[in-house]
C-alpha cells in the first residue's frame, strides 16, 4: 500500500512539473509604417483570440511596437489606423512551449496603405506566422497576393530571424 501511494505522489509530482515547464509569453515587436498624416492619430494593435475576442489593445505613436503574446494559441493582431486599411497577422504560437527565449522571439513590420489609394489585396490577413514543431524555427506564409503571384514560405534553415515588411504584394523571397 505504501509504494502505491508513492507512486501515485511521484505521478503527481511529474504532472506538476510539466505544467510549469512553460516559458512564458512570446515576445512580437515590430514598426509598423502608415501614411504621414494627422499626428494626432496613433496606430491601434489589437490582439484577438481563437473567437474573435478582444484579449490586448495598444497603441503606437512612433511606429514601434512591442507585444507579449500568450502561448499555445492562435492569436490575430490587427493593425488600423483612420484613414488607413487595416491590415492582420496570424501569429501561431502553439509550438513555441519549451523553447528559450531566444527562439520565443518573432520581429516584422506591416505597412499600411491610404484608403483612397487602389492596392489590390492591401487589407485583411497578409501573413500567417507560426512555430515549427520541436525546432525553434518559424514558417512565414504571406496572403493576399495579386493574382499570378505565389505565395512563399519562409523557413529559415540556418536558425537566423529575418524581419519582413509584410505588404500587400512582397517583392523577393525574404
Amino acid at each position: 500500500m505504501e509504494k502505491r501511494i508513492k507512486k501515485m505522489m511521484l505521478a503527481v509530482g511529474l504532472l506538476l512539473a510539466g505544467g510549469s515547464h512553460a516559458s512564458g509569453p512570446v515576445k512580437v515587436t515590430g514598426d509598423v509604417f502608415a501614411p504621414f498624416g494627422d499626428a494626432d492619430q496613433a496606430v491601434d494593435i489589437i490582439v484577438l483570440g481563437a473567437a474573435g475576442d478582444t484579449l490586448q489593445w495598444h497603441e503606437t505613436w512612433t511606429g514601434h511596437f512591442k507585444l507579449h503574446l500568450p502561448e499555445e494559441q492562435v492569436l490575430t493582431l490587427r493593425f488600423s489606423r483612420p484613414g488607413c486599411r487595416t491590415k492582420e497577422v496570424v501569429v501561431d504560437t502553439r509550438h513555441a512551449l519549451g523553447q528559450d527565449m531566444h527562439h520565443r522571439r518573432v520581429e516584422f513590420g506591416v505597412e499600411l496603405f491610404p484608403d483612397e489609394a487602389y492596392v489590390p489585396q492591401a487589407e485583411g490577413t497578409v501573413a500567417t506566422i507560426a512555430f515549427l514543431p520541436g525546432s525553434g524555427l518559424m514558417a512565414v506564409e504571406r496572403h493576399g497576393l495579386p493574382m499570378g503571384q505565389k505565395s512563399t514560405r519562409s523557413q529559415p534553415t540556418d536558425g537566423t530571424r529575418r524581419g519582413p515588411v509584410l505588404r500587400s504584394v512582397f517583392p523577393g523571397g525574404g
